[in-house]
């Protein structure tokens, strides 16, 4: 067994310590810093992770925490936080599905009332509104980026 740089060791520490004080966005890029070091050091990609399952960048964390598990696949908790942020980021796609969902049922409530039942116009207006949920929630998705950026900063 080879042994580890003690600059990976030390950079680990300290975004774990970053981590534990509540910055996770310093933590994410020293766990970077350290991987650019080491790419093979499973614990790093977990490590990373974790700081953007905290953010709440399930996608980020499902690359880190697949890279991890793939590294060491044997490791149960490396498959427990795949699998915990997989199910984070499943809900995040439910629920922009749904909020288009609401939107069409809404536009189609609106089209009877307004055209007095299934028109060309009906679904004009479903359609209509699901593409405004849409919109709506990707203007949600920029603004909560943009909050976390000013923060991260």
């Amino acid at each position: 067994m080879e042994k580890m740089d003690p600059r990976v060791l030390s950079l680990r520490e300290s975004g774990r310590d970053l981590m534990s004080s509540g910055d996770c966005y310093k933590a994410i890029e020293v766990f970077s810093e350290a991987i650019q070091l080491d790419q093979e050091y499973p614990a790093l990609y977990s490590d990373r992770g974790q700081a953007y399952f905290e953010i709440r960048e399930y996608k980020l964390a499902v690359n880190d925490f697949q890279k991890a598990f793939n590294g060491m696949p044997s490791n149960d908790f490396y498959r427990k936080q795949l699998k915990d942020a997989l199910k984070k980021a499943n809900i995040v796609k439910r629920c922009i599905f749904l909020s288009m969902i609401i939107c069409a049922a809404i536009g189609g409530i609106l089209g009877i009332i307004a055209y007095g039942g299934f028109t060309v116009n009906f679904f004009l207006y479903a359609f209509g509104l699901a593409i405004i949920g849409v919109g709506i929630g990707s203007i949600i998705g920029i603004i909560i980026k943009v909050t976390r950026a000013v923060k991260k900063g």
